[in-house]
């Protein structure tokens, strides 16, 4: 119910002659006393409420961030799993692995139990997961029961391809030419809001402004001839982007002293 808070304290009404309200959890496990005593000091109470640490899982996953393209690989881990006993689980223990956005590499080690069971070795869960085709956050989660273990490791799933559509530039160091690229997933939709670099192999370019709907704008420029390679750079991966970008030679350039003036 609400009430004046007054810190540690608060005022709360009666109704029907009782007191009802709402804690919410300490972040500190321990115990906590309740106390309750009426304003005109003719009834008093007192509970206890004890606060408990919830056991989790400490997971990773490497790399965290992969192509969206259905078969690149993720490791996902944990420390030193204990059981009550302070030892390191046995080898053969079962983790119940869950997973969404990506697939579970081994197969299931107990198909008599609900979920898919991932065996314990060494003391440690250690499995493989493949990703999926569409971009975003693939989710695993892991638990093991018996120990009221459980936690879970996040995966980035981004573009998997480029393209790249920009018209043939002169190679003066000048002139810009506006270039298209195009991010995808692995089922052909287009990745928005992805954070990347463009690395051309000849020139420079700008920086890529997205449109919101898998297509990114910048411009290059180069001095050199030739024909440039677009390499996109994410997080822990690279994209070579296609085709490549066409630079074409200057036309020359007239000066006065290339001009010989005959008098009749």
């Amino acid at each position: 119910m609400g009430g004046e808070d007054f810190g540690a304290r608060a005022v709360v009404a009666s109704s029907s002659g009782r007191i009802a309200f709402s804690l919410v959890s300490a972040s500190v496990p321990g115990e906590a006393q309740i106390t309750a005593d009426s304003l005109d000091g003719d009834a008093f109470g007192r509970t206890f409420v004890t606060f408990e640490r919830v056991p989790t899982l400490s997971l990773t996953a490497s790399p965290d961030y992969v192509p969206a393209d259905g078969s690149s690989r993720v490791i996902v881990s944990s420390p030193l799993v204990r059981g009550p006993d302070a030892r390191p689980l046995p080898d053969g223990s079962l983790a119940n692995v869950e997973a969404t956005g990506v697939s579970i590499v081994p197969l299931d080690a107990d198909a008599s139990t609900p979920g898919h069971q991932v065996p314990i070795a060494n003391g440690r869960i250690v499995f493989e997961v493949t990703a999926g085709p569409l971009a975003g956050i693939g989710r695993v989660e892991v638990a093991i029961p018996e120990l009221g273990l459980s936690g879970a490791v996040e995966i980035g799933l981004g573009p998997s391809s480029a393209t790249v559509d920009a018209m043939p530039v002169v190679a003066d160091g000048e002139t810009a030419a506006p270039v298209t690229l195009r991010l995808e997933d692995g089922s052909g939709r287009g990745v928005a809001g992805v954070s990347f670099d463009v690395n051309i192999s000849l020139g420079r370019a700008s920086l890529a402004i997205d449109q919101g709907d898998g297509e990114y704008i910048f411009d290059v420029t180069s001095e050199i001839a030739g024909d440039a390679l677009v390499l996109i750079s994410l997080e822990t991966y690279e994209i070579l982007a296609t085709p490549s970008i066409v630079f074409l030679n200057a036309p020359p350039q007239l000066t006065v002293d290339d001009l010989s003036i005959e008098v009749f």
